[in-house]
């Protein structure tokens, strides 16, 4: 079902579906014993390493987890209809799946953030990612740049790795850009990028967390919300 070839991505789930019609007796002298189908599946390349059977309650179908399939690979999957009782009445057909190549993730800790000039900050690139999980390290690289009046970032020096610190006086006061660009050989770059606001003093530190859990009580009908394991209802 759908047509050949197929697109789809490292990271995205797949089902390919055969259909199937009884075949026609009418030509020969022989009846069926038993109308019940079976269906085998195969793939031709010999690159796809996943299970073939067992992966659908419809013999009919194939499930193809997400991140089974290589990026930058073409599979031939063959799908084979038989007759349960009688193996020799059969027939194939097989479908190509290409998979794409998808565009790396750039991520920065926080959008924007707001810091003490005496005191040093560290900007994380770490949650960066590639969606196609290829074995190719990353390669990272900062920039600055002065986003309001009289802030510059002179001859601020970033780290070419996963995170880049600030130190302590190192900016005038203002807002700055940092932007990360992230990249892999061969691949096309992705960038971030962070807003950091310089402020006198040392600024409190305010941050939100995700809730961790949610308990109903069915007694009273209140609902228990936990953060960071202190409970407040």
């Amino acid at each position: 079902q759908g047509g050949s070839p197929r697109a789809t991505t490292h990271s995205a789930s797949l089902t390919l579906a055969a259909n199937a019609e009884l075949p026609s007796m009418n030509c020969i002298s022989s009846n069926l014993e038993s109308a019940k189908m079976s269906f085998q599946w195969a793939e031709l390349t010999g690159a796809f390493t996943g299970p073939l059977t067992g992966t659908s309650k419809n013999p009919r179908e194939l499930a193809i987890a997400a991140k089974a399939l290589a990026a930058q690979t073409t599979y031939t999957f063959r799908v084979t209809g038989f007759m349960t009782d009688t193996p020799n009445l059969n027939n194939s057909a097989t479908v190509s799946v290409v998979v794409g190549q998808q565009a790396l993730k750039a991520v920065v800790g926080s959008a924007f953030r707001q810091v003490g000039r005496d005191a040093s900050f560290t900007l994380s690139g770490a949650s960066s990612y590639d969606p196609d999980e290829s074995a190719t390290p990353f390669s990272y690289a900062w920039s600055c740049a002065g986003k309001s009046s009289g802030a510059t970032c002179g001859s601020l020096s970033l780290a070419s790795s996963a995170t880049a610190t600030v130190p302590a006086n190192a900016l005038a006061l203002g807002t700055y850009a940092f932007t990360l660009t992230v990249a892999k050989v061969g691949r096309s770059s992705a960038t971030a990028t962070a807003v950091v606001e310089v402020v006198a003093g040392s600024p409190p530190v305010v941050s939100v967390d995700p809730l961790s859990l949610a308990k109903h009580n069915g007694a009273s009908g209140a609902v228990l919300l936990v953060r960071g394991g202190a409970i407040s209802g």
